[in-house]
């Protein structure tokens, strides 16, 4: 059995594959190197290949992403016969939430506003902020990085209202669980809704110019999911007249986005580019490291794996 590993690894880290797969051919090509040449014969490859490589994967069984979105893989994988989609997710819900947090937080009490006249030397006072003390909140999306962040802002003393596309048990997080049909009913309500959905049919444009303009003034959004889950015109006509009170954007469409795009200087809106999560926090590729190493375990053992893609789905 061949396993490709597109990792950057330290030496610890390749033995730590090793020995989840012992007796089988482990090529480690680091990121961003899975090819043709390498991989064609590969059962397992643990990485991001190239998507339109994968079709051409024909003895692949299982491909183990190292991201938590699984974007256009899913259409790739049904290419190959008896292949199975993973995905990372669970190694993300520590930075992305902390991100999201200090993101809200800056938003609420205008961080960004004296941070931006601070180089001038203005000392200016903006007045009156808001608290995530009893503030109403919308988690939409309660995968491993919502739950996250519904934990912490519960914490600060957030009504938390989360909300997924099926029914579940409503997990201690949340003071309130909903499926995404009462979206409409619940956004008008809250103080701010926070996005950490993944790219599908079901979720583009979920954040629409109609819903956009239900909310509650002074409202806040912030979306670390992808870019096109959000009427991003619409947005920015929100912003800008003030019907918003702000907006943090980890993700846009398109990325990266254009320097003259209307987003860069709407109205109280943070952007960054698309780094909440990746590898800047030193525990998020530890955590990718470890999901990947038991996945391997189980795939090699012939047992069950976490983190299945359901591809028709899409997550």
């Amino acid at each position: 059995m061949k396993i490709v590993i597109g990792m950057n690894l330290t030496e610890e880290q390749q033995q730590m594959f090793r020995e989840a797969a012992p007796g089988c051919e482990l090529a480690f090509v680091g990121r961003g190197n899975i090819t043709l040449e390498n991989a064609q014969d590969a059962d397992a490859i643990i990485g991001n290949p190239p998507q339109a490589l994968v079709p051409q994967l024909k003895k692949l069984k299982m491909l183990q992403l190292n991201s938590a979105g699984n974007d256009g893989y899913d259409v790739a994988i049904q290419q190959v016969p008896g292949a199975k989609l993973y995905n990372g997710s669970g190694a993300y819900g520590l930075a992305i939430s902390e991100h999201m947090v200090g993101v809200l937080l800056m938003l609420m009490k205008k961080l960004h506003l004296y941070r931006d006249n601070q180089p001038s030397g203005q000392w200016t006072n903006f007045g009156k902020v808001q608290s995530i003390w009893h503030s109403r909140i919308l988690v939409l999306g309660m995968g491993n990085i919502g739950s996250m962040f519904a934990e912490r802002v519960k914490a600060m003393g957030a009504h938390v209202i989360g909300m997924k596309r099926t029914p579940g048990e409503k997990p201690e997080c949340v003071d309130e669980l909903h499926t995404i049909d009462a979206l409409d009913e619940i956004l008008p309500t809250v103080d701010a809704v926070c996005m950490s959905l993944p790219n599908t049919a079901a979720t583009a444009g979920i954040l629409s110019a109609a819903r956009i303009a239900s909310m509650k003034q002074g409202a806040y959004v912030v979306n670390v999911g992808r870019g096109s889950a959000i009427d991003q015109e619409a947005l920015v006509a929100a912003l800008n007249d003030g019907h918003l009170g702000g907006a943090a954007l980890d993700v846009m469409t398109p990325e990266p986005l254009p320097a003259d795009h209307p987003l860069w200087t709407a109205k109280n809106c943070i952007i960054t580019p698309h780094i909440s999560g990746g590898y800047n926090l030193p525990q998020t590729e530890l955590y990718a490291i470890e999901i990947a190493c038991n996945n391997l375990r189980a795939f090699v053992a012939g047992e069950p794996m976490a983190n299945e893609v359901d591809v028709k789905r899409g997550y």
